[in-house]
């Protein structure tokens, strides 16, 4: 009777044990959950703040982008007006020419020579004013000529300067994008990575737990229920 009693009071302790290991084991699984939810927590506020990056990058690109607009509107405005001076300057200088030659020939008609000398004379003088006059008009349709160049190649240098630079900034902002990208990319990968590894630490870690408690256990219950075929053989032997 008495092994009996120490038999039960073995099996009882043996079950509080593996209560014991139970509760370690269900209070392990509750801190790798909180740990795993601690790192899809972190992961996710890293995966925001990467996304809001990228925005600013697309909002800075768009930036970028609306500059180069305004300055190619600008440039077509300067060019508009330089080719309205242009017209203008022109228009100006043939109207002076036409008034010229018109106030030579009215005043001429207005006049009237007694003299055939003085005819030849006047004529002579009218002749040379006239040259002079055509002279003159050649002389500033050269300078019109010459100016509407100097505007065209000013005009012309200062395009492709202007294509230049907003095509280096491209050119500089796409590299900048592309490297951007690329980080980003590299994090989340090695991030990914990290996690993966950890999870599977933890997994490993758990069942190697698990193993060595049920092993324990099974251990445990082989020995009480040796003990108990040894109690009972004793009380046959005994009957």
């Amino acid at each position: 009777m008495g092994d009996i009693t120490g038999a039960r009071d073995k099996l009882i302790a043996s079950s509080e044990v593996l209560n014991h290991h139970i509760k370690s084991l269900d209070q392990k699984i509750i801190n790798i959950k909180r740990e795993h939810i601690s790192k899809i927590n972190d992961l996710n506020s890293k995966t925001i703040e990467l996304t809001k990056l990228y925005q600013r990058k697309c909002e800075g690109r768009n930036r970028i982008k609306e500059g180069i607009k305004k300055s190619v509107h600008e440039l077509e405005l300067q060019i508009a007006q330089n080719i309205a001076n242009l017209r203008e300057s022109r228009h100006d200088i043939k109207l002076n020419s036409e008034n010229t030659i018109k106030n030579y020939l009215d005043r001429n008609e207005d006049q009237h020579l007694n003299f055939s000398s003085d005819v030849d004379i006047k004529r002579e003088q009218q002749f040379n004013e006239m040259s002079n006059s055509l002279s003159e008009l050649t002389n500033n349709v050269e300078l019109l000529r010459q100016k509407r160049k100097g505007i065209k190649d000013n005009i012309q240098t200062t395009l492709e300067n202007k294509i230049h630079t907003l095509q280096d900034i491209l050119h500089e902002e796409k590299c900048k994008r592309e490297n951007d990208i690329e980080s980003i990319d590299q994090l989340m990968k090695k991030i990914l990575s990290h996690f993966k590894t950890e999870l599977a630490n933890s997994k490993s870690s758990r069942i190697q737990n698990d193993y060595q408690i049920l092993t324990q256990l099974e251990v445990a219950c082989q020995k009480a229920e040796d003990y108990l075929s040894k109690i009972v053989n004793i009380n046959d032997e005994s009957i």
